[in-house]
């Protein structure tokens, strides 16, 4: 019985959120279906960005050098701040002194 149901699934939808050019980095649904996301813009540095569905453009919710981890079901978010690359998926934390 399995895979042989008589329904068909609607296509997906997309909405261009951003009209910027730069990197985007990791991006979440919040609980009301907004759209949390880290990017870098124009070479500027690395900040989180909040798009509402029913908004056009997106606004910066003022966390610089941050990289977006995760949403909770309650919408809190889990950061990293002063994030350092090491190429591919290796990150860490900046330490405090670290410059």
């Amino acid at each position: 019985m399995l895979g042989r149901g008589n329904g068909t699934a609607s296509p997906a939808e997309y909405q261009q959120i951003t009209f910027r050019t730069g990197f985007m980095g990791n991006a979440r649904f919040t609980p009301d279906g907004s759209v949390v996301y880290s990017a870098t813009w124009d070479g500027g540095e690395n900040q989180l960005y909040l798009a509402r569905l029913d908004e056009s453009g997106s606004r910066e919710l003022g966390l610089k050098d941050a990289e977006l981890l995760g949403i909770s079901k309650s919408g809190e978010l889990a950061i990293r701040l002063n994030t350092i690359g090491y190429g591919g998926y290796a990150r860490r934390a900046r330490s405090p002194g670290f410059r």
